[in-house]
């Protein structure tokens, strides 16, 4: 399977069927590994890294993207990768963030330090705007509401952490939920449209688009 430069990633969840759990930017074009790892990427990890995969590769969001474009995004990385290392952060999770998919500027020791952090369907949104691409609405009135069990899916190395209500506000999780969070799949069924669609207007994203292809039925087993 060919695979464009900026090319979404969609990682796979080794528990739920159709269930993306994970997203990053193809770092270059080439073919897809016939073991669909093995690629390299850039993703908010966290923390933002360029890094091989090592969990299967299920699906690719793409979009034919010029050249103007592509220097735009990868602008964008290398501001976000100076920020970072200017920031000094110590802790991969002081990059990252549910609720909103980006947020600008935090209080670290006591101090405000200039930097973004994002959920990993954010980073790829933000990437994608700083070239005039907008792929999803964004808006929290917009977004589906995302029930705590759900997220669990959607962070299974997190499960047990965020029911601690301490994690959850450090991640922006406000209350009890259900709260609007940019899920991977909203991502990619974003893509999944038309070049022309795609360029002119952001895809509102409805219940089941957290799977890829979606189901328009909820599930109550969430």
């Amino acid at each position: 399977m060919p695979i464009r430069e900026l090319d979404v990633i969609g990682i796979d969840s080794e528990e739920a069927t159709n269930f993306v759990r994970h997203l990053g930017l193809a770092d270059e074009a080439g073919e897809l590994p016939e073991d669909s790892a093995s690629l390299r990427i850039i993703h908010m990890g966290p923390p933002l890294e360029r890094a091989i995969t090592r969990a299967p590769i299920r699906c690719v969001g793409t979009l034919p993207v010029s050249r103007v474009e592509i220097l735009l995004i990868r602008e964008f990385v290398a501001r976000l990768e100076d920020e970072i290392e200017a920031a000094n952060l110590r802790r991969p999770v002081d990059q990252y963030c549910i609720v909103p998919h980006v947020e600008r500027d935090q209080i670290v020791g006591g101090r405000t330090v200039r930097f973004r952090r994002f959920n990993c369907g954010g980073f790829v949104l933000e990437a994608y705007r700083s070239a005039s691409i907008q792929l999803l609405d964004t808006d929290e009135e917009a977004l589906p509401q995302v029930s705590l069990a759900l997220l669990k899916k959607q962070y299974p190395d997190l499960a047990t952490a965020l029911d601690r209500p301490a994690i959850r506000k450090r991640m922006g999780l406000v209350g009890q939920g259900p709260w609007p969070v940019v899920l991977c799949g909203y991502v990619l069924n974003a893509l999944d449209r038309t070049e022309a669609e795609i360029r002119a207007r952001p895809y509102k994203a409805e219940e089941g688009d957290e799977l890829f292809p979606p189901r328009r039925t909820p599930s109550t087993s969430y």
